[in-house]
């Protein structure tokens, strides 16, 4: 259906009927392509906008939780190098309490 369609419906059938003057023809005509038409057109056309609205919101989440997620293993590895460094301090400093320990008997031989 289009407004060609419409405006040859009410030419032809209501004016006769209704005896209708050419201006509220017009009026009647463009008021009922504004309804049947128009408004549900831009109603379609409203609600693409919000539904690419969503997924633009939908797709920006996603994007941060996936930022959330890469800084949080971020922060797990760097925990995870700062234990195994303290680890390893804590290895050398029993290996030289050790050998300071193996020392001591050396040292008491010599006095």
């Amino acid at each position: 259906m289009t407004e060609q369609w419409f405006k040859t419906y009410f030419h032809e059938n209501f004016r006769k009927r209704l005896q209708l003057t050419e201006f509220s023809l017009r009026y009647t005509t463009d008021a009922f392509i504004n309804v049947c038409i128009v408004l549900p057109a831009e109603e379609e056309e409203e609600e693409e906008e919000e539904e690419e609205e969503e997924e633009e919101e939908e797709e920006e989440e996603e994007e941060e939780e996936e930022e959330e997620e890469e800084e949080e293993k971020e922060e797990e590895e760097e925990e995870e190098e700062e234990e195994a460094t303290e680890k390893e301090r804590e290895r050398h400093r029993e290996k030289e309490r050790w050998k300071s320990i193996n020392l001591l008997p050396n040292i008491l031989n010599l006095k």
